[in-house]
This record gives structure tokens, sequence and C-alpha cells, in this order.
């Protein structure tokens, strides 16, 4: 079984929702407007663009066909850029989560 950490899974998301931003706004379209078209409301495009929601492979499938491309050019190259294309302030908040003190957390046990 491949297992991602839950911070991959989180830039994961972001660069996934990144790829759909920049999809809708060189087909010059709003997100009221890709929502429209979707039978969608705004707000779900804009979570899903900012990597707040993981889209169902329905939605990435009516998402691709909207913006004229194939499900598989959503994710074309996300490996790398989810590593490499996170914004100087989203790269602080994720470093700023991963270096708080232990002290802060609930003690875990450990899973197996």
């Amino acid at each position: 079984m491949v297992t991602m950490s839950t911070t991959s899974y989180q830039r994961f998301l972001w660069a996934v929702g990144h790829r759909v931003q920049m999809l809708r706004k060189s087909r010059g379209l709003s997100q009221e407007q890709l929502a429209e078209q979707l039978g969608m409301d705004r707000v779900s495009i804009g979570y899903i663009e900012q990597g707040r929601r993981s889209p169902k492979l329905s939605t990435l499938y009516a998402l691709a066909g909207t913006l004229g491309v194939r499900v598989c050019d959503i994710f074309d190259g996300l490996e790398g850029k989810a590593q490499t294309d996170v914004s100087a302030s989203r790269r602080a908040a994720l470093a700023l989560d991963m270096n708080r003190d232990d002290a802060d957390e609930p003690e875990r046990s450990p899973s197996l």
C-alpha cells in the first residue's frame, strides 16, 4: 500500500487546485462561471483551487471536460510541482506547522 504524509497530501491538493485555477483562468472563466457550468457552487470551486477540498473523481472528470483537457492533464507533472511550486507564504506556513514544539501536541500512541 502506498501512503502519503499529511503534509505531502496537502501540497498535492494545493498543486491540483492551483492547476485547476490556472486552467480556469486561461479559459477566461470566473469561479462562478465554472461552477455554473458544472452545477456546483462557487465556494466548492474555491475550496478545490485552494487545496482545501479533495475533489471526487467524478468532479475531476467534469472539471477536465469543461476545461477542455483530459483528467490526466490535471495531474501531469504535479509530483515535482507539489514540491517546488508552493508560494513562499505557503512554505513558511508549512514550516511553522512542521516545527511546532512537540510539547504542544498531545501524546499519541505509536501506529503500527
